[in-house]
């Protein structure tokens, strides 16, 4: 059966309204612990958090944002104090990102609320539908890219 253009929007909003609700909740933990920054420039964060010592082109292709957007989050970023730059060894024109120190304990402070806060939303699915959603989001992302 095809699907109409109204379908195919609906699919395509709700999927941004997604987004939009989680990258809210991510804001509003932040907030509530007293950090101040914009939802992009929380998502470089997110991304350190996990793999820290990446170069801007990696964190631009994760977010699927431009090198000069990603250039001025970490700008941002390391303006806070929270980020710094350090040359690559292997290739001196890469710069590498890590956190500071005060990146670290904003790590260490926001992480158990903001895990706490997340790990609510698979349980908003039926059991077990969760990975099923998991499953199809990357599924879609992949034939996108």
């Amino acid at each position: 059966m095809k699907k109409t253009g109204a379908e195919f929007l609906s699919f395509t909003f709700n999927i941004a309204k997604l987004f939009r609700l989680v990258s809210n909740l991510v804001q509003e933990v932040f907030s509530d612990n007293g950090f101040k920054f914009t939802n992009e420039q929380l998502w470089v964060l997110l991304l350190l958090w996990e793999k820290q010592g990446v170069n801007q082109q990696y964190i631009g292709n994760k977010l699927m944002r431009d090198k000069a957007t990603i250039s001025h989050l970490v700008n941002v970023l390391e303006s806070k104090k929270i980020v710094y730059r350090v040359s690559d060894p292997r290739d001196e024109r890469q710069k590498l990102i890590h956190l500071t120190d005060a990146g670290e304990e904003m790590k260490v402070q926001v992480s158990p609320s903001l895990w706490s806060a997340l790990g609510e939303v698979p349980s908003l699915l039926p059991k077990g539908d969760h990975k099923d959603f998991g499953r199809i989001l990357e599924l879609l992302v992949l034939n996108f890219s």
